[in-house]
């Protein structure tokens, strides 16, 4: 349809258009009014929809973006690039003016996906071949667009997932270096707990006037266990993470061969991260359980260090 235009030559004049939102760059042109301001939403969709179509047709990039700075200009610039907020200066409504631009190149439809106006035959006419040839290959040209901006989201999904799985790789990378601390640490503390009972048995007659140091001492080393144990579980539940993380890699290795099937995978892979993330959570409360531990028992060993020191003073 011929839409009917505001002032062409004065952007300031022009009115707000109703939105209108479409699957491509083609069919989208042919249903938003030249010489209209757009409303964002609609802008910003047309703004995608020109990328996609020019990734897929580069060598139309200058006429796309020369259309999108004359015919909506109060949302791109004169270099066809969406504006942050509508309007244009006047040095960029003079600029406009001075394209010379037609009412009727502002009312008229959009040719298609190729620039500018289909080639006619010598009587200013097409012959019935060539219209249907025409019109199926402005069929095919709309379904390629359609497939073109999957494909591109597609990517662009398949991207962020990479970026999620090598952030998950570092953090199970990290999480592997804290545990081995950890394990450092609890060496550390094995080894005080043994020089411990070392001087308890050397010192039998104090420790049975102090039977509440044995106590304590005992109590140590169970918490010791404890926290052997739950490094054990911590090392298998980082094993499990990474054999998880492997099996990630391999699905996104098949996503790539099969970008149809990816859809559907993409949503069972979404569970699986929030669930890695759960348990990455876990893992680091446990890993904040085992440091205070870690600090009670090594509170524990300067109190014994005490006592010991007062019962050799007396």
């Amino acid at each position: 349809m011929a839409w009917k235009s505001y002032p062409y030559n004065n952007p300031n004049e022009w009115m707000l258009a109703p939105d209108a939102l479409s699957n491509t760059f083609t069919s989208m042109i042919m249903n938003i009014p030249k010489g209209h301001t757009l409303t964002t939403i609609t802008a910003k969709r047309l703004d995608h929809l020109a990328t996609v179509h020019i990734q897929a047709q580069p060598e139309q990039e200058k006429a796309i973006r020369d259309l999108l700075s004359w015919a909506w200009a109060n949302n791109f610039d004169t270099q066809g690039r969406l504006r942050a907020e509508r309007g244009c200066t006047a040095d960029e409504l003079e600029t406009l003016k001075n394209k010379k631009k037609r009412p009727i190149d502002y009312t008229s439809q959009w040719p298609g996906p190729l620039i500018g106006a289909p080639k006619r035959g010598n009587d200013g006419t097409l012959s019935h071949t060539v219209k249907h040839i025409r019109l199926e290959t402005h069929s095919l040209r709309e379904k390629l667009d359609r497939e073109q901006t999957r494909c591109n989201e597609l990517a662009y999904e398949v991207k962020s997932y990479e970026k999620l799985v090598a952030k998950l790789q570092h953090t199970n990378n990290d999480l592997r270096t804290e545990l081995d601390e950890t394990k450092r640490k609890l060496e550390v503390s094995e080894d005080n707990v043994h020089d411990l009972e070392v001087e308890v048995e050397n010192q039998a007659e104090i420790g049975a006037k102090f039977p509440l140091l044995e106590h304590q001492l005992e109590c140590k080393e169970v918490e010791t266990d404890e926290l052997v144990s739950k490094c054990k579980k911590h090392e298998t539940d980082a094993l499990n993470l990474q054999r998880e993380l492997t099996e990630m890699t391999n699905q996104l290795q098949t996503t790539r061969a099969d970008l149809d099937e990816k859809t559907a995978t993409m949503v069972t892979v979404s569970r699986d991260l929030h669930r890695l993330q759960e348990e990455l959570a876990k893992v680091g409360k446990s890993l904040a359980d085992m440091q205070k531990h870690t600090q009670e028992l090594k509170t524990a060993n300067e109190k014994v260090s005490q006592l010991t020191a007062e019962t050799a003073q007396k």
